[in-house]
């Protein structure tokens, strides 16, 4: 699977169906990706001499390399791969990746944000999900690489089992059903933070000129500026606010002891290591 054609992308994905009904559905689809060849990687070749130029040539090379919007994850023991650790333990977090970093702010993402993306997991939770077929799966790509690369376009439609249907109105729906669960949850909390979240949010929907993305090409319009000349002058001024910071739990003598034993840890484990690359990545890639 691919975000879009923009960024860091691998095509050879795209023909991919990655099954995320349940977790044995999804390893089980990983795992065929993993095993299946892509001509255009084989045509590289893996090994020339003693260079290698890529681990193998499958689809996916290694679990990591998956490009899906969302992931579920396990924290791995040493030496264990991803999907032996889901199998063998279960799922203990999920890894959202649709999220780019907010250039208006100086740690890359606000509270608001991650309180929408909370909301929005806690209405995944509550509501009713049948088992995706492929025609659905296919559809919700065709929707994603849409709304990636043309969401702020007026009118934007998007395929629905009903037919077509706007970004906006689709939106305004799931937005009313994400209104009962800000309210549930505030509820709880003995406060209002998601249901301004979420006003906030549908501000967006209803003018896209107000979305993150619109206010970064206004930004680059009115300075007359290069995408990358803009990166940098922020990267400056947030690399000193961040300076400037005093630590709040942990002292410079806490992060010298650290790097120290990080260190210590690697000499040890390059002293006892006993096997060669080739046969290290044999063993691992047959787990």
């Amino acid at each position: 699977m691919r975000l879009s054609d923009l960024g860091y992308t691998n095509k050879a994905q795209s023909v991919l169906s990655i099954n995320h009904d349940n977790l044995a559905s999804y390893v089980g689809s990983v795992r065929r990706a993993l095993q299946t060849s892509a001509p255009e990687f084989a045509a590289i070749g893996v090994k020339e001499g003693d260079e290698y130029r890529q681990l193998n040539d499958k689809v996916l090379q290694l679990e990591n390399e998956l490009y899906a919007p969302i992931r579920p994850k396990r924290s791995l023991r040493n030496g264990e791969r991803t999907l032996c650790a889901l199998e063998r333990r279960g799922i203990e977090y999920i890894e959202l990746r649709t999220l780019d970093v907010n250039p208006f702010s100086p740690l890359g993402v606000e509270a608001e944000q991650l309180r929408f993306l909370d909301l929005f997991l806690v209405w995944c939770l509550l509501r009713p999900s049948p088992a995706l077929d492929e025609a659905e799966m296919a559809r919700n790509r065709r929707n994603l690489n849409k709304v990636v690369l043309e969401g702020r376009r007026p009118g934007l439609l998007l395929e629905s089992e009903r037919g077509e249907l706007s970004l906006r109105d689709w939106g305004e729906q799931l937005f009313d059903e994400l209104a009962l669960v800000a309210e549930l949850l505030d509820k709880a909390y003995g406060r209002i933070q998601y249901q301004l979240t979420l006003q906030q949010h549908r501000a967006w929907l209803r003018d896209p000129s107000l979305t993150l993305s619109a206010r970064l090409l206004d930004t680059l319009l009115a300075g007359e500026l290069d995408n990358g000349v803009l990166g940098r002058q922020l990267a400056k001024r947030y690399g000193q606010q961040l300076l400037e910071e005093p630590l709040r739990f942990w002292d410079e003598e806490y992060f010298a002891e650290e790097a120290t034993a990080s260190l210590a840890k690697q000499a040890d484990i390059e002293a006892a290591d006993h096997l060669s690359f080739d046969d290290f990545l044999s063993h691992y890639l047959a787990r």
